[in-house]
């Protein structure tokens, strides 16, 4: 495994890591996306396997556990997870981490660690867009809504836009749905005109 080393810190307490003897740090090429396929090809590439656990009781803390099962990606700044993992039902691959019995996204136990507290019903959105990542500044706490909407979904593009088809601005919103004002009355007005002849 790489090894790795911590200097300097951030003003939410978040740590900088760097790769290589002596803190030096590697500049050697990323993957240029950051899929879950290409994370795994980055890593097989740099011989970064999953972390040995040494036995005792400090190998047995989750936080012990959290130190040894990522490595910094120096090119993205992502701490990229090469722990056990776990799929969503979109296949998203994401780490996970035991805490106190119970299975736990690493991110997440990034995020309470680093940050602070997730707010009820608000989940953790990646910054980075790279699901492996637990940098804890690539992660922000966001409702589910918003998760949604920075997500790449056919529901989420269309939430995203600010313009109808025809490429005027939405001017309203009607049971739910923003609606085009200028669309509505140059419809009207192709009616009439069907309908009276002028």
């Amino acid at each position: 495994m790489a090894n790795r080393s911590a200097t300097g810190s951030s003003g939410n307490g978040c740590r900088s890591a760097s790769l290589g003897a002596g803190g030096a740090t590697h500049r050697e090429e990323g993957p240029m996306s950051y899929g879950p396929s290409e994370v795994k090809r980055y890593l097989k590439r740099r011989k970064w396997t999953k972390p040995y656990h040494p036995r005792g009781p400090q190998a047995k803390t989750p936080w012990a556990r959290f130190e040894m099962s990522y490595v910094p990606e120096p090119m993205s700044g992502c701490w990229l997870w090469i722990g056990d993992t776990t799929t969503n039902r979109n296949g998203t691959l994401y780490g996970r981490l035991r805490v106190d019995g119970k299975s736990e996204r690493a991110h997440r136990f990034s995020y309470e660690h680093f940050i602070g507290p997730i707010i009820q019903n608000f989940t953790i959105d990646h910054l980075c867009r790279v699901s492996l990542c637990v940098n804890p500044q690539h992660l922000e706490a966001v409702s589910q809504t918003e998760n949604l909407r920075r997500g790449f979904a056919p529901s989420a593009i269309n939430a995203r836009k600010t313009t109808c088809l025809a490429g005027h601005p939405f001017s309203g919103e009607k049971d739910g749905h923003r609606i085009c004002h200028e669309c509505l009355r140059i419809r009207a007005r192709r009616a009439r005109q069907k309908k009276t002849g002028w």
